[in-house]
């Protein structure tokens, strides 16, 4: 191997160590960047009229479903500051989210029951309600299940989709009961 090789090889090799130099440089500030930005989001959402009027179940749920949407941005950036092919890990993600959404139909019809419970308040917890075959005054408002105790002292749980999913009589939401 002659000097002029040598010259080539190494010059190679110092262009390619700067490149990943630089990308790891990026890398670090994406992380650091990105953990304060999520800590941020966090704060910015525990402050908001937003988080005020919701029910305390669903702030911690909109909480931490933020926190993952917000680390989830920042692994995929640095996979592709690292130059990992995005169209794979899109495609590994939905595959993945396919398979989990039907395994678990059941747990998400559930979750999906609680979150509208959540939002659209068709009861309280005090409420005396009617749903199904079921009634009694609520006790408790979950993300997967609604509990309900009997005026002879029976727990009856409902599964949310349950709820959701069939009309709900609120005895007690006017003020006046015959």
């Amino acid at each position: 191997m002659d000097i002029l090789e040598k010259i080539d090889i190494l010059e190679i090799i110092s262009e390619y160590a700067v490149k990943i130099a630089f990308r790891l440089l990026a890398v670090v500030l994406v992380l650091v960047v990105g953990h304060y930005l999520s800590k941020l989001i966090l704060k910015i959402f525990n402050k908001s009229k937003l988080a005020e009027k919701m029910n305390e179940t669903a702030v911690v749920f909109v909480r931490s479903t933020l926190n993952i949407i917000c680390k989830l941005v920042i692994v995929l950036t640095v996979a592709a500051i690292l130059g990992v092919p995005m169209t794979s890990i899109i495609a590994l993600l939905g595959s993945a989210g396919l398979a989990i959404g039907l395994a678990l139909q059941g747990g998400l019809s559930n979750f999906a029951g609680g979150v509208i419970l959540l939002i659209f308040k068709p009861f309280a917890l005090g409420d005396y309600i009617v749903c199904g075959e079921e009634e009694g005054t609520v006790k408790e408002i979950g993300i997967f299940y609604t509990t309900l105790v009997t005026p002879d002292s029976r727990r009856i749980v409902l599964p949310n989709s349950n709820v959701t999913g069939s009309a709900v009589i609120n005895v007690t939401v006017e003020g006046k009961r015959r």
